[in-house]
């Protein structure tokens, strides 16, 4: 759903904004900044609810506090998704923004999983909603790495990191 909410711009207006940001200086790139950094913080903000929630499952031991702990993290996360949504960046943040929106969707759907399964006592999904979250956890951790690669480097696009095999 988000790729549609997302659309990538006309080939006329890449170049409007490539030409416009020749002639512009420095202002198409404060934006940019400005909106990675943005997306940075709720990303950030994102991973602190999930790692809460972690950290809840970890302590506690009764069902319901921790069925009212995930659901408090989805809706926790279901905010901060529409913040990232809201954040009007530069074309070349939309795929690092429409990574963001997926990883926590994945996240927000694994809170609920969660929450369902201590509710009703279900270790499928208990298990399954865990494990869920940290895989979407650890892709939003390394969405932000690559965030804050780009803010360290002055808005210059950093390359994907290849997988050793």
């Amino acid at each position: 759903m988000a790729e549609f909410l997302l659309r990538p711009p006309f080939l006329f207006g890449k170049w409007r904004a490539s030409h416009g940001a020749a002639r512009s200086g420095v202002n198409q790139t404060d934006a940019e900044l400005a909106a990675a950094r943005d997306l940075v913080d709720a990303i950030g903000r994102a991973i602190g609810a999930g790692q809460r929630l972690m950290d809840s499952l970890r302590d506690s031991v009764e069902n319901e506090p921790l069925a009212n702990a995930a659901s408090i993290c989805r809706w926790e996360l279901m905010v901060l998704r529409e913040r990232i949504m809201e954040i009007n960046g530069p074309s070349s943040l939309r795929a690092a923004q429409a990574e963001s929106v997926r990883s926590v969707d994945g996240a927000a759907a694994a809170a609920h999983m969660l929450g369902n399964g201590y509710r009703f006592h279900n270790l499928d999904r208990i298990c399954q909603g865990g494990e869920a979250l940290s895989t979407h956890l650890d892709g939003l951790e390394r969405t932000r790495v690559r965030l804050d690669a780009r803010l360290t480097h002055g808005g210059a696009p950093v390359a994907k990191p290849v997988k050793a095999s």
